[in-house]
């Protein structure tokens, strides 16, 4: 491309009023006079806008306060009101919880003002969990997981089960853990040692689809209303680490649990709970961990001899201490403290509203999967799916399904879990105002 130099130029006279330039012959003085002014009009249009683009997107006021910017914005919002609303009279109400809120995003997430040593932007966006499968196992939130996943407003994390809020905050994860994480070849099997920021990593989907429709859409705000989740079915009731904190330092019930870890991360964030028949729970949970000698008989005698246990503990300590004992849960073989659900549930109702939780029994899961799957979505505050995607959801094959058959349990084993679980069942039917978690007895 030839480059032009504008200069070496002369008036010939008044009366052919032309410019003559070594490259232009003939150029009306009148015409030139326009083009100048009109590239200089472009030029300070351009810059006002990308000043104004700038001061928009970077240089914010500083005066205004969090809660009053995301108060704003809502205002003018009608979609996910409760949720907005809880966030704001969640910052005006306490300053010991983490501000992990952006406005117009509906999922949790804000921007890491300080450089992580194995990150290259101080500005790293950061998500946490929108909602929280927080229990039970062997009662479908694998399932569930699997299901959800076809939801177009949910993007689900790196791997269902990540446990980090009960048990990897504290301890390294298991082998095998660490071997489907390093299958996975995304993140590296020591990062959960490394913290908080680790466990946001996990959530990495939702950061990359902000920016990639960040960047389709040219904006650097938007409204994103895609959420994520932790479906780790531990969270509400493996508490055993947590007992031996200094703040529960001998104290048979701890006073701080994984459901105040959970309120500090996300004050607003949605509960669902899923629970089942804890005699068939049980069973379930026992065929799941014991790989050698399974059977009824071998069930039979596991159950007597907790059952016998936790009977002792309970009348010389109370049901809540012996609950969260964790050394009394090693010692007996079958996991029978889970399925005491209300002693959990009633100290998350201590934490959180009851209008943030859902409550799912699996036999409604299974017998009634749509409805249920409306439910949660009302529930999650996500948006109905078209009739393809509702198929493909409904009957797509059960997850984690019984992959041991031995038999059913020992009609003796059912009677005697039955008269165990019967009066934390007639609690949770109270609580909950729901006679079907009667099972046995409805």
């Amino acid at each position: 491309m030839k480059i032009v130099v504008l200069y070496n130029f002369r008036f010939e006279g008044q009366k052919y009023t032309r410019i003559r330039l070594p490259e232009f012959r003939k150029v009306r003085r009148g015409r030139f006079q326009k083009i100048v002014l009109l590239f200089v009009f472009c030029l300070f249009l351009s810059s006002g806008i990308i000043i104004k683009s700038m001061t928009d997107n970077v240089m914010e006021p500083t005066s205004r306060k969090e809660s009053n910017k995301m108060e704003n914005f809502y205002k003018t919002t009608e979609k996910w009101r409760d949720v907005f609303q809880c966030r704001v009279n969640v910052q005006k109400s306490s300053t010991n919880v983490r501000s992990f809120w952006t406005e117009g995003y509906k999922n949790p997430c804000f921007r890491n003002q300080r450089k992580h040593f194995k990150d290259h932007s101080p500005e790293l966006l950061q998500c946490v969990p929108y909602f929280f499968v927080i229990g039970f196992p062997k009662c479908g939130t694998t399932d569930l997981f699997d299901r959800l996943s076809h939801h177009p407003e949910f993007l689900k994390p790196a791997f269902k089960e990540i446990h980090w809020i009960s048990r990897y905050r504290f301890i390294p994860p298991r082998t095998d853990r660490l071997k489907f994480i390093a299958m996975n070849k995304t993140y590296r099997t020591k990062d959960f040692d490394n913290g908080f920021f680790q466990y946001t990593r996990v959530f990495y989907p939702m950061v990359l689809d902000v920016e990639v429709e960040k960047l389709l859409k040219h904006r650097k705000k938007i409204e994103y209303r895609k959420i994520t989740g932790d479906f780790s079915p531990s969270t509400i009731w493996d508490n055993d680490i947590y007992s031996a904190l200094p703040n529960n330092f001998n104290l048979s019930v701890p006073r701080y649990m994984t459901a105040d870890f959970v309120r500090e991360m996300n004050a607003c964030a949605k509960l669902i709970v899923m629970m089942r028949d804890p005699v068939q729970r049980l069973y379930s949970d026992y065929l799941f961990f014991h790989a050698v000698n399974k059977g009824p008989d071998d069930f039979h005698n596991k159950v007597t001899a907790a059952i016998k246990l936790y009977n002792n503990c309970i009348d010389q300590k109370g049901v809540e201490a012996c609950v969260f004992n964790a050394p009394l849960a090693k010692t007996v073989q079958v996991r029978l403290r889970i399925g005491m659900y209300v002693i959990y549930i009633k100290q998350w109702l201590k934490r959180f509203p009851r209008d943030q939780f859902h409550f799912v029994r699996l036999e409604d899961y299974a017998a009634q999967t749509s409805s249920v799957l409306n439910g949660i979505f009302d529930f999650l505050q996500i948006g109905p799916v078209d009739r393809n995607t509702m198929t493909a959801m409904v009957f797509q094959n059960p997850v984690n399904t019984r992959k041991v058959n031995v038999g059913e349990m020992l009609p003796e084993t059912m009677n005697i879990l039955t008269d165990f679980y019967e009066p934390f069942n007639e609690q949770l039917a109270e609580l909950l105002g729901d006679r079907h978690y009667l099972y046995h007895l409805f």
